[in-house]
């Protein structure tokens, strides 16, 4: 039997995609990337966009199926999404319980919600590539921001205990070059074992740190409030810790963070930022902005900008808002910035932030940075990414540096990205 998935949204889905396949090849199936030869298609959906799930009816819509495959639908899915997809898939299986796949694939239909199970977390993931590693250190969330529709797709927070990850970690194929810890907010990661020495997220970091000296460790997403004065100087004392930073900022308006269940001001994660650059000058700093929020104004959006140029901010992951039901901003807020005015704003943020990372990227002109290469364009053109998360076309790389550290020459600076070859 063949088997077919595909993940959307985040990088919480793809480590996740990675232990559904796991599951597949204990069953002795075999992985196609071809949707019309699949006997099984698993889908890893995302609740969070409305887009999301609309590529969900698409991949449907546009593809040859046999009719006899078995559509199986996982992922982060709202009990009102999963109620619209049940027309076209045959499982619908909470993550939490993939365990349970190779018994339920001979059953019927199948949906229940257990976001306090982590178990899952102990398959072992059939890595895509033989460089990289997703290791999930927490799943669900308890911020509750009114837009989001995490704590209702994985629930509240269960954090999986510093044993478990570090298992995981040690079992790693030697080649691995590069790792990132996941969780929804990653930072308030508490270890649920009491007895052990690592207490939170700093001392996670720290330990993996040690434990893999020679490869690049990264996290994804931290939150604001919890980005302590220890986890800045952990990162600051290990070189092996990436001096990029994802921190979510949403919005630069104190109105619209106040709408949306942010727990910090404008000027609170302005502090943050500030001490990261006092200990860490050479971070690399992104975010991710929400654009047109219920009731935001241009003096809102205004106030964004202003924030997204004090912080020094080269690449955004911006959205525009679309309300997602069970979030309580689709409940008492009405969605009343229009969509052309979204797309104006979110086009002026890509411009400010484009002259950002361009006035960043200029300082490596003539120096020689190391890359990791990690893919190859259509073109033929080599791809990688520098430690601090800025993107390399190499020129004059071969397969035989994919999943390589090498040493690359900058001879060109891009908005988004840097052009070089690699120095023997």
């Amino acid at each position: 039997m063949n088997y077919y998935i595909k993940y959307f949204g985040c990088d919480m889905n793809k480590s996740d995609s990675e232990r559904v396949s796991s599951i597949f090849e204990s069953m002795k199936m075999k992985k196609t990337e071809n949707i019309s030869e699949a006997d099984v298609i698993a889908i890893l959906a995302c609740s969070v966009r409305q887009s999301a799930v609309n590529r969900v009816y698409e991949i449907f819509r546009k593809k040859k199926i046999k009719k006899s495959a078995i559509r199986i639908l996982t992922g982060c899915v709202l009990k009102k999404d999963t109620q619209k997809l049940q027309k076209i898939f045959d499982i619908i299986i909470d993550i939490t319980r993939i365990k349970d796949l190779p018994k339920i694939i001979k059953e019927n239909k199948f949906y229940s919600y257990n976001p306090e199970n982590v178990e899952y977390f102990d398959i072992i993931p059939r890595q895509k590539n033989n460089f990289s590693a997703l290791i999930p250190i927490s799943n669900g969330c308890n911020q509750f921001c009114t837009y989001c529709a995490v704590p209702y797709t994985r629930g509240i927070e269960k954090n999986r205990s510093a044993y478990s990850i570090l298992s995981e970690i040690k079992q790693l194929p030697q080649n691995i070059k590069q790792i990132t810890l996941l969780g929804q907010t990653v930072n308030s990661y508490i270890n649920p074992d009491k007895n052990s020495k690592i207490k939170n997220f700093s001392d996670l970091l720290e330990t993996v740190a040690k434990l893999k000296k020679d490869t690049w460790i990264g996290f994804t997403s931290p939150y604001p409030t919890k980005f302590t004065d220890k986890l800045i100087k952990i990162i600051a004392k290990y070189n092996n810790i990436s001096n990029h930073i994802h921190i979510p900022l949403q919005s630069g308006s104190d109105k619209i963070l106040k709408l949306m269940n942010r727990k910090y001001t404008s000027y609170q994660f302005l502090e943050i930022i500030n001490k990261i650059y006092k200990l860490i000058p050479d971070a690399n700093i992104t975010t991710d902005v929400i654009v047109g929020f219920c009731n935001e104004t241009e003096k809102d959006f205004s106030d964004t900008l202003d924030v997204l140029k004090k912080s020094k901010i080269t690449l955004v992951y911006s959205g525009l808002y679309s309300p997602r039901p069970e979030t309580l901003a689709y409940k008492i807020y009405n969605d009343n910035v229009s969509q052309s005015t979204k797309r104006k704003r979110d086009e002026k943020m890509t411009k400010l932030i484009g002259k950002q990372s361009l006035e960043r990227n200029k300082k490596y002109l003539g120096n020689v940075v190391k890359v990791l290469v990690s893919s190859k364009s259509k073109k033929g053109i080599y791809l990688g990414k520098m430690q601090t998360h800025e993107t390399v076309k190499i020129f004059n790389a071969t397969d035989y540096d994919l999943g390589r550290i090498v040493n690359v020459k900058i001879d060109k600076t891009l908005e988004w990205g840097l052009e070089g070859k690699i120095i023997k």
